[in-house]
């Protein structure tokens, strides 16, 4: 998991691969692990 972006290694990886719904499924993960990070 990336400290900066909150990404795995996968999602980094596969980013410019994906289209828009899987980008905003990722970006749906990384506001769930900023509010786990919060807690």
């Amino acid at each position: 998991l990336c400290s900066g972006c909150l990404r795995t290694i996968d999602e980094i990886v596969a980013w410019g691969r994906m289209d828009e719904p899987a980008k905003r499924q990722v970006w749906a993960c990384i506001v769930q692990r900023v509010a786990l990070r919060a807690a």
